[in-house]
């Protein structure tokens, strides 16, 4: 696909193609062989699409695209360079691609003169307007040197410092109040009905109204851990005093 081929087919004036003539031009411009196709240098600004290609491309019949392309040889735009044959499609020719551009788009824009004698640009006559086209390819290109002419940029390191969120302080606890003094004794303590075991004493010391459960699971022929089971408040068959179990419930038990 020749890209300038296709620009020059845009830049012909609306008054010299009717839409069927630029579509047409447009659809051969796509196969044109350019200047720097090395492998052909003989055969620069043609082409060779099939009749097929052509009317997929353009949607017209064979008899409209026919005196479509009559019209534009007989207005010098085109040539039928070799008709086609047995095996080979027409070689058409693309001369509006040579053509020079209309005289007021390659001169200066006209100017004026204001009430100091100095010259001034008539509205509409931008200094870029009458400027050549540029190959958007040639665009593309130069930005992408200009990409590889810029500085690499430099990452931090992986163990650098970053902006993440520090945890909240502790809380001092010494600037709580002190507890009131049956939350201390509650804490110190362990009510079991009117049994209480003080915090103060050993936690492997039973009192003497109490077994302990191995004592308690011996006496009733049943393993510890059934006796804790008994302990617990869901069953009530055995009351739990301390760290051992009521001798009264125990006895009640096995009675």
């Amino acid at each position: 696909m020749s890209l300038g081929h296709q620009l020059a087919a845009w830049d012909l004036l609306p008054g010299e193609l009717s839409p069927q003539e630029r579509v047409v031009l447009l659809a051969l411009a796509e196969d044109a062989r350019s200047g720097r196709d090395t492998c052909s240098p003989g055969h620069r600004d043609t082409c060779s699409p099939g009749h097929k290609v052509l009317t997929a491309r353009t949607g017209l019949g064979r008899s409209q695209l026919s005196a479509t392309s009559a019209r534009l040889v007989s207005r010098g735009l085109v040539v039928l360079a070799e008709r086609a044959r047995r095996g080979r499609n027409a070689v058409y020719r693309l001369l509006f691609a040579e053509r020079e551009r209309p005289a007021n788009q390659t001169q200066n824009p006209p100017t004026g003169t204001d009430h100091d004698g100095q010259s001034v640009r008539t509205a509409g006559s931008l200094p870029g307007s009458s400027s050549p086209r540029k190959n958007p390819v040639a665009r593309t290109r130069q930005a992408a040197s200009k990409i590889r002419r810029a500085e690499p940029t430099i990452l931090p390191p992986s163990n650098a410092p970053t902006n993440r969120l520090r945890p909240a302080p502790r809380p001092d606890l010494s600037a709580l109040p002190d507890p009131p003094e049956w939350a201390v004794e509650a804490a110190r303590g362990h009510h079991q009905g009117d049994d209480v075991v003080s915090g103060d004493a050993p936690v492997d010391q039973v009192p003497d109204s109490a077994v302990s459960f191995a004592d308690a699971a011996a006496r009733l022929g049943l393993s510890t851990g059934t006796v804790h089971r008994y302990c617990a408040p869901s069953s009530g068959k055995l009351r739990r005093v301390g760290t051992g179990v009521s001798l009264a419930s125990v006895e009640a038990l096995a009675g």
